[in-house]
Parts: structure tokens; sequence; C-alpha cells
């Protein structure tokens, strides 16, 4: 049979009319209002059709049988929508194993099926006679994200409320940094058929650079804040940038967008004190009453100048659940999507006029990022994207539905428990502690006994955890490590260090070391070298001969005290992907 069939002119009549017309016309000659014959004539129904359904013979379907009963089906497209919700989806092959595993328990054996396993044509053909599922390209987010629960949502609204109560939307404004790649994408483009592989030549990098964007529940944007990654700022990377609309027109951001730089390239202590009073609160202070300030939880934005100035200036600092930021944070649901599309398009048009350049100079990055603003207004409005975002996030107006509609539900009457008890613990397992690996003492060719195993090992080391889940935006693939911005007041002896050595001939090499301070005599820093001893800068070792002076000056940031092994190795927990070594 063919897999699309298509109907011939005059053929299958019967396919002409639909079940609810017969339907009528029985319940009509049921009723004692028409005969068989008046019914056959007046809704065109053949004469033998009308009198075999009335009296209950031909009841079936015309043509091929379903090998599942509907409400089988119905129960089995229940299962699938419920593991979607739960975000565990089901590919056609699951569901087709599905069908032979209904099929194999019952003891039923379907010859048309290979091994009883239905075919791709079954899975697509249930799927066209129960159209609420379909396929879709899905957004992977991890596990630490699927475990938010909607007794951790009721519990941030609950403080939320009293937050924003009496709060105009107006002084309502949601902050978070983003980065903008030098890469266009992908894209589709036209080639000859059967083209094996498709190319396009065109110059990109790994390069990203920072931007802090703010914006109110009201629909104002205020004037981005970007860092670059350098030790210097010039001033040919501050021309050109964002200046009034599309963005805020007050006087209050008439001196336009405001530029840093960083070592690393994102977002510290400093940047984001300078960030607040330079770009927020004059923004905020033109407004009466109080406001609300609300963000993520990264260590960076804890500023106790920060802080104090909230207090003093009656501004609530609020914070988001702990990664909930892809349901909660409302630049990240309704209007980096947009940004980055807008700045793919801009970067492309770029790209195409300057075909020799391999990456973006940082002096044409201002202009790139005022065209990528422009043009989401030109075809959209910023204004709208913004007050979009704070309503799918329920926070203006205050809605917590918004979100917890986005969380799987537990009411499915048509489910088996033990579906539902199974997704549960899938999705909110808890995963198991990294065992401690223990070397085995053995000679080559020598056999594993319990006796051997139970010896003790000198190199005896624990597997480090390593976090890769990221509180930042779900496009931001890059694991940003903790750092701690140093100053005089907090740096003592015993802390790991980030540090910049300058060598070579004429000391213009810079490199990155990982240290720890000796001993701090008139804010001159003794610092003890570290050599990493793997790949990704994760595990370390002190090296004795390596000591040295330095100045706070070139005392990058602080690092969270490492794990200290039994052979005197010390594991961070995250790579120190900064760590430039000679």
């Amino acid at each position: 049979m063919v897999r699309v069939y298509k109907k011939k002119v005059g053929s299958r009549p019967y396919a002409n009319r639909s079940d609810e017309v017969v339907e009528e016309a029985l319940q009509k000659v049921a009723d004692g209002e028409l005969s068989i014959l008046k019914a056959s004539k007046m809704y065109k129904i053949p004469y033998g059709t009308l009198y075999n359904r009335f009296n209950g013979k031909h009841g079936k379907k015309p043509g091929g049988q379903a090998i599942f009963s509907d409400e089988d089906e119905k129960n089995m497209i229940a299962a699938v929508s419920k593991c979607g919700d739960w975000g565990f989806p089901l590919t056609l092959m699951d569901l087709r194993l599905i069908a032979k595993t209904s099929l194999d328990k019952r003891g039923i054996i379907v010859q048309t099926f290979k091994d009883n396993l239905p075919g791709d044509d079954w899975a697509r053909s249930l799927l066209k006679r129960h159209n609420t599922l379909t396929q879709r390209i899905t957004t992977n987010i991890s596990r630490c994200r699927a475990e938010v629960s909607p007794a951790t949502i009721n519990l941030y609204f609950d403080n939320l409320s009293s937050v924003l109560k009496d709060i105009p939307a107006d002084n309502i404004f949601n902050y978070d940094e983003t980065n903008l790649q030098d890469d266009p994408g992908k894209k589709k483009f036209l080639f000859k058929r059967g083209t094996k592989y498709p190319v396009q030549v065109q110059n990109h990098s790994k390069s990203a650079t920072t931007i802090m964007v703010c914006g109110s529940a009201s629909g104002i944007l205020l004037l981005p804040y970007i860092i670059y990654k350098s030790k210097n700022l010039w001033e040919s990377w501050t021309n050109e940038g964002p200046k009034g609309s599309p963005c805020c027109e007050s006087p209050c951001c008439s001196k336009g967008t405001r530029y840093n730089c960083t070592p690393h390239g994102w977002m510290d202590g400093i940047t984001f004190k300078e960030w607040f009073f330079t770009l927020f609160l004059p923004h905020a202070n033109r407004l009466t009453g109080r406001k609300v300030l609300i963000g993520d939880n990264l260590a960076s934005h804890f500023n106790p100048e920060v802080i104090q100035q909230c207090e003093d200036s009656g501004i609530d600092f609020v914070c988001l659940p702990k990664n909930a930021t892809h349901l909660t944070q409302p630049l990240d649901v309704c209007f980096f999507r947009p940004l980055k599309q807008s700045w793919r398009f801009c970067l492309n048009e770029w790209k195409n006029r300057n075909t020799k350049m391999q990456s973006i100079p940082k002096s044409s990055f201002p202009a790139l990022v005022s065209s990528c603003l422009q043009r989401i207004n030109d075809v959209g409005s910023i204004s709208s994207n913004l007050e979009s975002a704070f309503r799918a996030t329920g926070i203006f107006p205050l809605d917590r539905n918004a979100i917890l509609q986005k969380l799987p539900k537990e009411d499915y009457p048509n489910i088996n428990d033990i579906v539902v008890n199974y997704l549960k613990d899938k999705r909110f397992e808890k995963t198991d502690k990294n065992r401690k690996r223990k070397k085995i003492n053995i000679a080559p060719g020598q056999s594993v006994t319990s006796a051997i195993l139970n010896t003790d090992s000198d190199d005896d080391a624990v597997i480090p955890y390593i976090n890769t889940d990221s509180e930042n935006e779900v496009e931001n693939e890059d694991v940003i490590p903790d750092y701690q911005t140093p100053t005089k007041d907090n740096l003592k002896i015993g802390d790991f260090v980030l540090v910049n050595v300058q060598l070579g001939k004429r000391k213009k090499t810079i490199y990155v070391y990982a240290a720890v301070i000796k001993s701090i005599v008139n804010n001159i820093y003794t610092l003890n070298g570290l050599k990493s001893l793997d790949d990704i800068k994760q595990i370390f070792k002190i090296q004795d001969d390596d000591v040295f002076d330095v100045d706070i000056i070139h005392i990058i940031a602080i690092l969270k005290t490492p794990k200290l092994t039994k052979d005197a190795n010390y594991i961070f927990l995250q790579p120190l992907s900064d760590v430039r070594e000679a």
C-alpha cells in the first residue's frame, strides 16, 4: 500500500460524508421523524448504509482495522505527553517500543509487525489520528534547573508579593549580563541538489563581549554597559555606542553607554558597582517612591556599598530563586532571544562588508550594538518585549500561575501512578556522590584478588566534583568561576589567588599564575606559585622554589580554597581557565 493515499475522484463515496451527518440521520429515524427511506433521500446516504447502521450491523470502520482500541491509543498518547511535560520526551522509536511492550504483555501477536514491533508508518499514522502530539526539536536544560519545584516557586512569590505591593511598573527593574559572540551562526542557503558538504566562506571566532542589560516592567530599556576583555580601555572602543532612542532618553541617561574592561572579560564586583552607581542609580533617583531591582544571586553582585546605597535610596534588592532564571528572569525569558537574533543579523551584514577582517575590532563593537538595538525596535518593539517579559514571569502584573503552569502537572487521570512516580523520581532524583578512588598496587600479569583490594595505597585520591551548571542565562555556555575581588582588607595569609606576572627580556609577556600568599609586609605580598598537573587546570601542586613578591595591583582575584589530597595536590572546584603558564 502507498505511504500517502490520494483518493481518486468518484471513488469511496462514503468518505465524502462525515460521521456527524450519519448520526443526525439515524437520530431522526430513531425519533420517528423520518423513515429510513426518507432519511436516505434527504441526507443522500445509501439506504443499505442507514439500514445496517440502524440495526447494528457493520459497526467497524472501513478499511484496515486499528491494532489498539481508541481507549488504549488515548492512554498511550497521554503517557507520551506526560513524559514530555516532565522533561523526558520520547522519540517515535520509544513510542513503537511502548506498543510492542503492551502487545507482548497481553500475549497478542500481530503478524504484520516484525518481531511484534510496529513500524515507523504505524507510529506516524497514530500521530495523524491523535493530532495532540507533534515532533519538536528540544532545548536541553541541566538537571539542577529541572529540579525547580512548585514549592520553590510558591515560596519565591510569597516573598515577592510583599515586596512588590503598591510598586508601579516604572519602578520595577530586572538586570542581567549576557555575551555577544563573534559568530553569526548557521543559516540556510541555496545549493545544487546533492551537495554533500555545503559551506560558507566567512571569518568568525569564539570571542565574546559581555554587556549588562537592565529594563523596567513599563518597557524602558536602560543604556547597556559594555565590558571588554582587556587590561586597558582605549578611547576608540567607546565611540558610536547606543545613546538615546531606543533606550532611555531621559536626562539621567544623556551620557550614553558606559564602558569598562576586566582581565577575564566578564562582570566582577568592581564593574557591577560602577554599573550601579553610573547607570542604574541616576535613573532610579529620578523616580518617586520605592524601587525594586531584581537579579540573579551571583557573588559579584553583593557589594556592601551597593547594598547600603539601595537601603539609603529606597531600593529593594531582590534575588531570583536558584537555578530558576530560565523561568523567573524576565530578560532571559523574552528579551535576550530577539537580542541575539538581531545581533546575528547585524553581525552577518558587517562580515559581508568586511570580508578580510578575522574578527570584530573592539572599535566597531559599540556601533554594532547600537544597530542591533535599533533593529529590534524596527522589527518589533523593545518596550513591548520588556512588558511581555515581566508578564510572562509573573512579576508584573503579579501572577504566580504564569510560572506554575510551565511546571509538570501531576493530575493526569489516564496515566498510571507508576508512570507518574517514575517521572518524579527521574526529575527530582538525588545524584550519587563520587566515590573515593583507590589505586590498586598490582604487578603486570598478576590477577586481582580480594586480598590485594583490601591493602592500603598511598595514592588514594578523591575524584573532584565539577559543577557544570551556570547561574547565567541559558545561551551562555561558558562556565564562569566564582572569583572574589581582591582588596587590602580581604587579602590574608593562606589565600589562594590569581596573579599577573610579566616575564621575558623586556617584561612584555604577561602570564597568569595561581599562587598562595605566604606573607604580607608593607603591602608587599610574598607568593608561592602553583603549577597545574592536568590539561583543564584544575589540579595544582605547590612549587617550593617558585617564591616571588608582587603588589596588590597584580593580584587579579581571590580563589575559593581548594581541596588538599593525600599526595599534597590541590583540587579546585572548577577549572581555572584564566591560568596561563609559561
